[in-house]
């Protein structure tokens, strides 16, 4: 799962780079920290992932944290909008919007549907006994 939060992470920051310069240096939006908000929600889900290496259930749950954030800033963004008919999907924010929702979903569900799955047993390691051992020879 680790792994998994560190791609999303990365496609998160990838998004608000490419929000920040570009789409906003072309012309159609000045630069602002608005633009690059998927970044930070992906910077949160990284910092999840570093957190993860030590504490592997906390660093998860910071992630997930993000996602959720992340998902319900974007469709908080994207409702009114939509609701008043007036959400144009020929707009460059939009889309910058609706794939940090879902990216963020689909972390989401992908975690949610791990936590439900049953964990693998643990492999035994095997231990050939000689002949000399005992039962009553062993501590």
């Amino acid at each position: 799962m680790r792994i998994f939060t560190l791609i999303c992470s990365l496609f998160l920051i990838a998004l608000g780079a490419a929000g920040y310069f570009g789409w906003g240096s072309e012309g159609e939006a000045p630069q602002t920290l608005v633009s690059a908000i998927p970044g930070g929600f992906g910077a949160l889900m990284l910092f999840g992932v570093l957190v993860s290496l030590q504490l592997r259930r906390t660093g998860l749950q910071i992630a997930a944290l993000a996602a959720i954030a992340g998902a319900f800033s974007g469709l908080g963004r994207l409702t009114p909008d939509y609701l008043a008919e007036s959400l144009d999907w020929k707009n460059e924010t939009t889309f910058l919007i609706a794939a940090m929702s879902a990216i963020s979903l689909l972390y989401l569900l992908v975690s949610a549907v791990t936590a439900v799955l049953p964990k693998r047993p643990r492999r035994e390691t095997s231990r050939i006994e000689s002949a000399d051992e005992t039962p009553e020879s062993l501590p």
